[in-house]
């Protein structure tokens, strides 16, 4: 299954990189939301990790593309250091399917991408 995953700390990037293609994913990794907005077209992943706060296309505007602009149903996750009610509540009114909190443990995320690997493979 093919991941791409928007963040724009390149350090943490790297490392959901490494430890998801570790896990058996093919990954594509972004620094930022128009970089994103691009990938998803060409990419055409299995499944979205954004980051809520990225330079030139937020988390939110991103969603915003992939399921309105793309009419996609691919599963997205985002990732966030804020953890406000208000941001969980409109990533998941735009349509995300999960919302983790960062800092966050790496078995987590990949049982969470494991998740949407069954849900997609059910389908």
């Amino acid at each position: 299954m093919k991941v791409l995953i928007a963040e724009d700390h390149p350090l943490l990037l790297q490392s959901v990189c490494w430890k998801v293609q570790k896990e058996g994913f093919e990954v594509q990794g972004v620094v930022d939301g128009q970089q994103a907005k691009d990938f998803f077209i060409s990419y055409q992943p299995d499944i979205v990790i954004t980051d809520f706060m990225m330079p030139f296309v937020t988390g939110p505007e991103f969603i915003h593309f992939i399921r309105h602009e793309q009419n996609s149903n691919v599963p997205i996750m985002v990732l966030s250091q804020m953890g406000l009610e208000e941001e969980k509540v409109r990533c998941f009114d735009l349509g995300a399917d999960d919302y983790l909190t960062k800092p966050f443990l790496p078995g987590e995320l990949i049982a969470r991408l494991n998740r949407f690997k069954r849900m997609r493979l059910a389908v």
